[in-house]
């Protein structure tokens, strides 16, 4: 999986996924799905017609139970992703909490708050780390 910060030639997707880093205090929630080995934080596929803030509230409600705020949600950018048989738009969203429960989904058996470079360690989808720099970089 390659990862681009503009649309290489021949990109072709309709596909968008959301990402959100929830923030409370210096720490980053990151979920754990059934079964698998691999953390991520929330987040999944737009449904068509969906516009993406519409998509990123149901997704977080979803997997952890967090209700959104759409006027306290920023969006940090937009990552390409291509592979052999899959190209897809990532679009990536910060929201900070002051205090929240997480109530997760049957979709993950686990979850916790970690600092950013701790979340480089965990093991992740292919093409995470990725998103995460981009994360990093908004940050500076």
């Amino acid at each position: 999986m390659e990862v681009f910060l503009s649309p290489p030639h021949n990109f072709d997707s309709t596909v968008d996924v959301v990402i959100c880093f929830v923030q409370k205090g210096n720490r980053y929630l990151m979920l754990k799905k059934n079964g698998e080995p691999l953390w991520t934080a929330p987040g999944g596929k737009a449904e068509t017609g969906e516009d993406m803030l519409s998509a990123l509230e149901r997704e977080v409600k979803e997997e952890t139970g967090i209700t959104l705020s759409k006027d306290v949600v920023k969006k940090i950018g937009r990552l390409f992703f291509v592979g052999d048989a899959l190209h897809f738009n990532m679009h990536i969203y910060h929201l900070m909490l002051e205090d929240t429960a997480v109530t997760l989904s049957d979709e993950h058996d686990e979850y916790s708050w970690y600092l950013l470079n701790e979340i480089s360690t965990l093991k992740k989808q292919p093409g995470a780390d990725s998103v995460l720099d981009f994360f990093y970089r908004s940050l500076e």
